[in-house]
């Protein structure tokens, strides 16, 4: 344990925050191998379009313009507000102006690097690759690294990937500072942000949700701008005299419930009858705040599981506690190197096999891995999810239950956002009241951006270029 005046660390993390205080100002102070001709940026940008056939606007261009030209910056916003599109635009500029540069893309988890463009990669599947020799080279002399995700890269994780940029390297993380910090110690993202010491673009107005009067969207804005101190008050319905297709909304909280087993029991009609509309089990999500609990993932998969596939003992298999039937829909929860799965990915079981090396088959986006009776240690039922787990993920649909204490307003906000087309909140608003929230519980104590001030001088916004920007939303 490290003190220092009155903060005390575990060695490892004070050192680990050090670390990527000193390489952060590497970074900013070393000269940079890949430049760019601003006349030749400029052209490109002008020519380049969208996915959907539309020309970046002026603001865009200028976003990408900086990520071009910064030593370390930040992209931050809300869903929807554009994220993707510059990170595509940038890493295309890069391939088409110096095709020879080395570019990475990454992020925390395999859901959120298979969101990425390109041949992105988890953090650490980065870091294996540059401590394995016989594939150093792919990774050597890097030029540009975007970090999506970054709101969920913990300090040590953070830490390790510096450790292995060049200081030539220019550094760019992506991520929403409204959202949830990463479960393990520190606040990488925002603590870049209030250090006021690297170029940061804040991106804004605009969600991902296609109507422009959303409630979705306005249900964000207003948990974003709650204190503290104050309830985060939401619009409520009275599902027996509302529908949706008569209100035409897309968020709906269905207030006054507060038994577990009602609450419960909402969620299995509510699935049903968007199932009966036409969604897919991809398309609906449950979301929740803990694992445990009568509310907690781990029961509520359990009964989501009887209640939409039951199926026969043939096509069931039981491993230390797990019940997995075919046609289950999982999750893998760590990073598997051998069968090139990581923690994030979401899959079906299309097999049961039920021997020791084949137990079952998992068929993901990527394609169909077999698992060893061992491996199945590594999966767990993915009909409800905890809001942590479904960072970078979006679906067209998403069920929250609402009860207990600890609905902290990030946590609330990462999972409204994570709905696409329709966002359900079951339970009761006693939870979002400021006393049972008890947000200043969560606050975190790190010192990173005490260090960079110390480290680097104070950035004026016009030499910063720290910008706020109003884009279109990207559907």
């Amino acid at each position: 344990i490290n003190s220092e005046g009155e903060a005390v660390y575990l060695t490892a993390l004070s050192q680990a925050e050090i670390n990527v205080a000193n390489t952060i100002k590497l970074l900013c102070e070393t000269p940079k191998r890949m430049n760019f001709d601003p006349k030749t940026v400029d052209g490109f940008l002008e020519n380049f379009t969208t996915a959907d056939g539309h020309h970046l606007s002026s603001a865009q261009r200028e976003a990408v313009k900086k990520i071009l030209s910064a030593p370390v910056s930040v992209l931050t916003g809300g869903p929807g507000t554009g994220k993707s599109t510059l990170i595509s635009c940038a890493a295309a500029a890069v391939e088409t102006l110096r095709p020879y540069a080395k570019l990475v893309l990454c992020a925390p988890t395999g859901k959120a690097a298979d969101n990425m463009p390109g041949n992105a990669k988890t953090i650490h599947k980065i870091i294996a690759m540059k401590q394995c020799r016989k594939r150093f080279e792919e990774l050597e002399n890097i030029d540009l690294v975007f970090v999506d995700e970054a709101s969920m890269m913990d300090i040590q994780l953070c830490a390790d990937l510096l450790a292995y940029l060049p200081a030539e390297a220019r550094l760019v993380l992506i991520g929403d500072n409204h959202q949830l910090p990463s479960i393990e110690a520190g606040q990488v993202l925002c603590d870049l942000i209030r250090s006021e010491r690297v170029c940061t673009i804040n991106l804004h107005d605009g969600f991902r949700q296609k109507k422009e009067d959303s409630q979705i969207s306005s249900a964000a804005e207003k948990i974003k701008r709650t204190g503290d101190d104050e309830d985060i008050v939401l619009d409520t319905v009275n599902i027996s005299s509302e529908s949706p297709e008569e209100e035409g909304k897309d968020c709906y909280f269905i207030n006054g419930i507060s038994s577990p087993d009602r609450i419960t029991n909402w969620i299995i009609q509510a699935k049903k009858l968007l199932k009966e509309k036409g969604l897919t089990a991809e398309d609906i999500q449950v979301l929740t705040r803990q694992k445990q609990g009568e509310l907690g993932a781990f029961r509520l998969n359990e009964l989501l599981q009887d209640a939409f596939n039951p199926q026969s003992e043939e096509h069931t298999i039981c491993v230390n506690d797990k019940e997995f039937r075919l046609h289950d829909r999982v999750i893998h929860t760590k990073n598997n190197y051998d069968l090139e799965v990581f923690n994030g990915n979401v899959g079906v079981i299309t097999e049961i096999a039920k021997t020791k090396e084949h137990a079952l088959t998992v068929t993901y986006p990527s394609g169909a891995k077999r698992y060893s009776a061992k491996e199945l240690e590594e999966l767990e039922l993915a009909y409800a999810l905890t809001i942590h787990k479904s960072q970078g993920s979006e679906y067209r649909a998403v069920i929250i239950p609402v009860a207990g204490k600890g609905f902290s307003r990030q946590l609330l906000y990462t999972g409204v956002t994570r709905g696409k087309e329709l966002v359900l909140l079951i339970g009761t608003d006693t939870a979002l009241t400021a006393q049972k929230r008890n947000e200043s519980a969560l606050e975190r104590n790190s010192r990173l951006a005490y260090r960079l001030r110390m480290l680097l001088p104070y950035l004026p916004e016009e030499d910063m270029e720290q910008q706020s920007l109003c884009l279109p939303a990207v559907v």
